[in-house]
C-alpha cells in the first residue's frame, strides 16, 4: 500500500494583482552597493470585496502593526501620526464636501513587505531564503510564470508572479504579488497619513476599531458616521498603492544593509521633495550623516533600559519628533530631544578647540566634514589605513568605519551621556516621576491618558490641536452641530481636561522627587504632606522649562566634563584622549549636587538665590523676592542661544569642586579668565541702565559715579558666589585689576568725563 504524500499548503493568502517595476537604493557614493527594490503598482479600495478587504485588513500604521516599546530604535523609522489633520483635513478632503461628489485622489501610497521573526511580532533583518523559478501557466502556451519566493513551502512570506512572455522578456502589466499575512507586515514608509484617512473610513464603515492598538485613536475618527460616510461615491474611491520588496536582502545576503535600512532610504528619498519632514526626524534616519548615526547608537542603547535597568532615563524622557523644529522641548514627560543631543554630539565630533571664558562657541559645525579629529580623540588612527581616513568623511563613510564608530563613540561619549541624563539629580527627578506616573496609568488602566502622555511624542498636541479645530467646526458649520457631534466633544474636553491634571500631577511629583533628600526644622515650610508649597512648585517649574530642559544646559553638563578631562589627562600617542570613567562622572555630579540637590533649607535657599532671589520663611510660610544677585541677571545678557552654552559652563565650573590635582588647576584657571568676563559684561550692563534710568548720555558718567556702580557690582557678584559655592568669596583682586579698564579718568575743563573705555 503506497503512502499518502500531502502537498504543503502554501501560507501565501493576499493576492494583490498590478504592474511590476525595480529601482534601486544606495548610499550616498556606493552606487556598486546598490540595493534592488521590486515594486508592485496597485490600488486600494473601500469598494473591493475579497482581496481588496484583506489588503484593507492588512495595511495599518507600524504603531498598530507592532509594540513600539518591543521594537529596536533603528525599526522606528516615521514621525506621529496627525490624527487631527487625517480626520479633519485629509478625509473632507478625500471626499470633497461638493455638489458633485466627485472624489479626490491622492499620491501613492509606500508601502514595505517587512518580513516577521518567528514566534514574534517583530520584524526580522531579512527576509527567508530567496528562491527564483519559473512555471507554466495552464491555458496560455508559451507563457511561463516567473517567480521570487522569500521563503520555503508552508512558511512563504511572499512571492512576485510575473509573466514571461514567449520572446523571454517579462510583461511589467500582468503581475501578481502574494502575500503571506502570518509571516509579514505591511509598513507604511510613506502617506500614512493618507493611508490613515481611508483605513478610518474602512473601519468606521466595518466596525473594527476594536483591536486595543487601534482602540485609542478611534476617537478622531467617531465624528465620521456610517451615513456620512456612505453618503459619498466610494465605488469611484481608490488610492494608488507601491508595494517594495528587497529580494536581493535575504539569508544568504553578506552585506551590512538590512530590510529596516532600506526602508529608512526609501523613506528619505521620497522625502526630500515632498512635505517638508520635522529637523529631528531627518537627523534621526539620516544614513549619510555621522552625527546622526552616533546620535542612534546613544538612542538605541536608551531604547533598550527597561524594569531592570539601574537608571529610571527611558525612551519617552527624550523627544525624537520636535514641533516645527523648535529646539523647546513640548513634551511634558520629555526632559530632552533629538535637537539637544544631536547638538552635543556634534560638538564632540567636529570641534577642535576647547571652550573657555563666557563666550558663545564659535565656528559653523554644520560645515565640518573632516573625520580626522575625532580619529585622534576616539584613537582610531590604527584602526584603518591612511587612505581609508582620507576617502571617509562626515556624509560619506564606508559600512566599517559606522561600525567601528558605533562601538567607539557608545564606549567612549554615548555611556557617559546615558549617565548623565540617568544620574544628574535634576533629570534623575523628572525621570522618576515620568516613571512613576506611567506605572500608576498603566495599573490603572488608563490607556487613553498613557498614550498621550508616553505613547507618541505629538500624542498631545495632536489632541489638543483636534480639541480646537473640533470647537471650530461645531461652531461654525451647522452639519456638525448635531447631539452627538457635541457629545464627542464633551468626551474630548473631558480628556484634555484629564491630561491636565495628569500634567499637573507630574509637575508636581517631579518637584516632590527634587526635594526627596530635603529635611531639617524648615523643610517643612517647602514640602509638607507630599506637597511642595506654591512660590517653590513654580520656580521648580520655571526652572525645568527655561534651564534644565535647554539645549545650552544640557549641552554644558556634558562638554564641561568631558572637554575638561580630555585636557588634563593625556594618553600615550595614538591612543587618543582619556576616557570619562563612570567614576570621573560621579564624582562631578555629587560636586554640581551640593548646589543642584538640596538637602536642607539652606541650600534650597542657595538654589533660588543663583537663579530667583531670596528664599524668605516667615511663620511657616515660604516666598520667594527676585534680587539683581542672579545668574540671570550678572552672566546672561539676553536669550540663551545653544551656542552659548558656554555661560553655564562658567555657572557648573563655579559650582564643581575636583579631587584630583590637574582637574582642580583646570577649573581654576578656566575661573580667572571667566570671572574678569563676567564683571566686565555685568558693568556694562550696570552703565547703561544707569544711564537708562537717569536718561543721561553715556559720555556724562563720571568717574565717581563708575566706581560707585563697579563697587554694586563687585558685592552683587560676591553675593552671588557665596550663594552658589556655599561659602565667602572675594573679588576685590578681579575688580582691582580691572579698575583701571573700566574707569579711566580724562580731565577737559575741568570737568569728568568718559575718554575710552578697553
Amino acid at each position: 500500500m503506497s503512502s499518502l504524500i500531502l502537498q504543503t499548503p502554501s501560507a501565501l493568502n493576499v493576492d494583490i494583482p498590478g504592474t511590476a517595476g525595480s529601482f534601486k537604493v544606495s548610499r550616498k557614493g556606493e552606487d556598486s552597493k546598490a540595493i534592488e527594490v521590486r515594486y508592485m503598482l496597485t490600488h486600494v479600495s473601500l469598494s473591493g470585496a475579497g482581496p481588496q478587504q484583506q489588503l484593507l485588513d492588512m495595511l495599518a500604521p507600524v504603531r498598530e502593526v507592532f509594540d513600539l516599546e518591543q521594537l529596536g530604535f533603528d525599526e522606528i523609522m516615521q514621525r506621529d501620526i496627525d490624527d487631527s489633520r487625517v480626520s479633519l483635513d485629509l478625509i473632507p478632503y478625500l471626499l470633497e464636501h461638493t455638489n458633485t461628489g466627485m472624489v479626490k485622489l491622492f499620491p501613492p501610497i509606500v508601502v514595505v513587505v517587512l518580513p516577521l521573526k518567528e514566534v514574534s511580532n517583530r520584524p526580522a533583518e531579512r527576509y527567508a531564503a530567496i528562491t527564483r523559478s519559473q512555471e507554466d501557466i495552464p491555458g496560455h502556451q508559451n507563457h511561463k510564470w516567473d517567480l521570487v519566493t522569500a521563503g520555503g513551502p508552508g512558511r512563504e512570506q511572499f512571492q512576485f508572479r510575473q509573466v514571461v512572455r514567449p520572446d523571454g522578456t517579462l510583461d511589467s502589466n500582468n503581475a501578481l504579488l502574494r502575500i503571506a499575512r502570518t509571516n509579514c507586515a505591511l509598513a507604511i514608509v510613506d502617506g500614512q497619513h493618507r493611508a490613515m484617512a481611508l483605513l478610518a473610513l474602512y473601519r468606521n464603515l466595518t466596525q473594527q476599531w476594536s483591536d486595543a492598538r487601534r482602540t485609542i485613536y478611534q476617537q478622531y475618527y467617531r465624528v465620521w458616521s456610517d451615513s456620512d460616510i456612505r453618503g459619498y461615491n466610494l465605488a469611484e474611491l481608490q488610492m494608488p498603492m507601491i508595494i517594495c520588496t528587497f529580494p536581493q536582502l535575504d539569508e544568504a545576503y553578506q552585506g551590512n544593509m538590512d530590510v529596516i535600512r532600506a526602508a529608512r532610504r526609501v523613506f528619505l528619498d521620497l522625502n526630500k521633495n515632498a512635505k517638508k519632514v520635522s529637523e529631528s526626524r531627518n537627523k534621526l534616519l539620516d544614513d549619510q550623516d555621522m552625527v546622526s548615526h552616533c546620535l542612534r547608537a546613544t538612542l538605541a542603547k536608551v531604547k533598550t533600559l527597561d524594569i531592570k535597568s539601574p537608571t529610571p532615563l527611558r525612551i519617552w524622557n527624550i523627544e525624537l519628533d520636535q514641533a516645527q523644529d523648535r529646539s523647546v522641548i513640548s513634551s511634558e514627560v520629555a526632559l530632552s530631544g533629538v535637537s539637544h543631543l544631536y547638538y552635543i554630539v556634534e560638538h564632540v565630533l567636529f570641534t577642535s578647540d576647547r571652550v573657555k571664558g563666557i563666550g558663545a562657541r564659535k565656528g559653523r559645525l554644520a560645515r565640518s566634514r573632516n573625520l580626522n579629529e575625532i580619529y585622534t580623540r576616539m584613537g582610531l588612527l590604527d584602526a584603518f589605513t591612511q587612505q581609508e581616513r582620507a576617502q571617509n568623511t562626515r556624509n560619506n563613510y564606508s559600512d566599517k568605519v559606522a561600525t567601528t564608530f558605533d562601538k567607539h563613540w557608545c564606549k567612549q561619549y554615548g555611556a557617559v551621556l546615558e549617565q548623565m541624563l540617568g544620574e544628574f539629580h535634576p533629570f534623575a527627578a523628572h525621570c522618576k516621576a515620568t516613571l512613576r506616573i506611567h506605572e500608576q496609568l498603566k495599573a490603572h488602566n488608563r490607556t487613553k491618558l498613557r498614550s498621550l502622555l508616553f505613547d507618541g511624542q505629538a500624542s498631545s498636541r495632536t489632541f489638543g490641536e483636534f480639541r480646537k479645530r473640533l470647537d471650530v467646526k461645531i461652531g461654525d458649520d451647522p452639519t456638525w452641530q448635531t447631539p452627538e457631534l457635541k457629545e464627542i466633544k464633551n468626551e474630548v474636553d473631558a480628556q484634555i481636561s484629564e491630561y491636565a491634571e495628569e500634567v499637573t500631577r507630574l509637575r508636581s511629583e517631579r518637584s516632590r522627587m527634587f526635594l526627596e533628600e530635603l529635611h531639617g526644622a524648615k523643610s517643612r515650610s517647602v514640602l509638607a504632606d507630599g506637597i511642595v508649597t506654591e512660590p517653590v512648585q513654580e520656580f521648580l517649574d520655571t526652572l525645568y522649562r527655561e534651564t534644565f530642559t535647554s539645549i545650552a544646559f544640557e549641552a554644558a553638563v556634558f562638554l564641561t566634563l568631558v572637554e575638561a578631562v580630555e585636557a588634563t589627562q593625556p594618553v600615550a600617542d595614538g591612543q587618543g584622549v582619556a576616557h570619562v570613567t563612570p567614576g570621573i562622572v560621579t564624582e562631578y555630579l555629587t560636586s554640581l549636587h551640593r548646589l543642584f540637590k538640596p538637602t536642607t533649607f539652606t541650600s534650597l535657599a542657595n538654589l533660588v538665590a543663583t537663579f530667583k532671589g531670596n528664599l524668605v520663611e516667615t511663620d511657616g510660610a515660604v516666598t520667594i523676592v527676585p534680587t539683581n544677585r542672579t545668574f540671570g541677571r550678572l552672566v546672561i545678557a539676553g536669550e540663551m542661544q545653544p551656542d552659548e552654552w558656554p555661560k553655564y559652563r562658567y555657572l557648573l565650573l563655579e559650582a564643581w569642586s575636583p579631587t584630583e590635582e590637574k582637574l582642580q588647576k583646570f577649573v581654576e584657571a578656566d575661573l580667572a579668565e571667566a570671572r574678569p568676563q563676567v564683571m566686565r559684561a555685568a558693568f556694562r550692563r550696570a552703565v547703561e541702565a544707569f544711564c537708562l534710568s537717569n536718561s543721561r548720555p553715556e559720555k556724562d558718567v563720571t568717574t565717581k559715579e563708575r566706581l560707585e556702580l563697579l563697587a554694586e557690582v563687585v558685592q552683587q557678584y560676591e553675593e552671588f558666589l557665596s550663594k552658589l559655592r556655599h561659602k565667602r568669596q572675594s573679588l576685590s583682586d578681579v575688580a582691582e585689576s580691572l579698575k583701571g579698564s573700566l574707569v579711566i579718568i580724562a580731565s577737559q575743563s575741568n570737568e569728568e568725563t568718559q575718554a575710552s573705555e578697553t
